[in-house]
């Protein structure tokens, strides 16, 4: 039998393969993800390290997230087929004709769409945190193994060099996910000051990490830096998501911070850190959506 998965980059395939590997039954596995600001080579690597795919395939966003995706699979017909999204599944069912749909978490969005009543009745929709949809009859939210996802980040643990910091009173902060052009840095630069001090005065190392998929914010770095009220180091990493990071650096890290990012939400989840969220009131419609759907995972 075969099976198709949609990935919509690196974090997406991890839950992808740890999910390609909960059924006893043998499958035909293929791969295809959607690229945007994103490697294709490191994404078709980081997926073959992560399971065994009988095809990796790659098509740019740009042709999937239309009317009519622009692409055709050598396959014609696949017995069961997985993508994140549910309000993209009429174009999903045309573009890959199966007998049967499901869904996996690919983060935030994932859970807003099924939250937002973007579904049919009996889909399945498996993701980390599926008590959330207790209450929604008409869906039926699976969990995906937390030790089998930390199993596959930790073996991957020598593919990638990750830094490892010092002392063992350290806060990561991390910034919020979202589109290039999103926000208004000079705003949102204020808050993140703001909390780094904040802490650095309660006597903590403060770590800004790197976004793996936005450039920094040179002129927030560069106010920290040389700033005599704050106890703070930028770093930036090579590994495809941040999770490496932590993981690698876990006995080292008090907390992780930040505005939202799914990263928060797992953090004590997958790698048992606690989280704090700090406000920010220059976040745009989707993103306060998206951070409402946050609280509710955390709660």
């Amino acid at each position: 039998m075969k099976r198709l998965f949609i990935s919509t980059g690196f974090y997406s395939t991890l839950i992808a393969s740890v999910v390609a590997e909960m059924s006893e039954e043998i499958y035909e596995d293929h791969l295809l993800i959607t690229m945007d600001r994103q490697s294709s080579n490191s994404n078709v690597l980081w997926a073959h390290r992560l399971h065994s795919w009988k095809t990796v395939e790659t098509i740019d966003h740009t042709d999937y997230y239309i009317e009519r995706i622009n692409y055709r699979h050598s396959i014609d017909w696949f017995d069961e087929v997985y993508s994140p999204f549910p309000e993209m599944i009429l174009v999903i069912t045309e573009a890959f004709p199966s007998k049967k749909y499901s869904f996996y978490e690919e983060g935030l969005t994932s859970y807003l769409q099924f939250l937002e009543g973007s579904y049919d009745e009996n889909f399945k929709f498996y993701c980390l945190h599926p008590h959330v949809f207790n209450d929604l009859d008409s869906l039926i939210s699976l969990p995906i193994s937390i030790p089998k996802t930390r199993e596959k980040l930790r073996s991957l643990d020598r593919c990638y060099r990750v830094p490892l910091i010092e002392n063992n009173n350290n806060i990561i902060v991390i910034g919020q996910g979202g589109f290039p052009d999103e926000n208004k840095n000079s705003l949102i630069r204020g808050e993140y000051v703001k909390f780094i001090k904040e802490q650095s005065r309660l006597g903590f190392n403060i770590i800004l990490l790197g976004h793996t998929r936005l450039p920094a914010d040179k002129k927030l770095i560069d106010e920290l830096e040389n700033s005599v009220e704050t106890n703070f180091t930028y770093i930036e990493h090579a590994a495809p998501i941040s999770d490496l990071f932590i993981l690698k650096n876990i006995q080292k890290i008090r907390v992780i911070a930040g505005v939202y990012s799914t990263l928060l939400v797992n953090s004590e989840t997958v790698c048992g850190i606690p989280a704090v969220v700090f406000d920010s009131g220059y976040l745009s419609e989707r993103q306060v959506k998206l951070r409402a759907v946050q609280s509710l995972l955390m709660s």
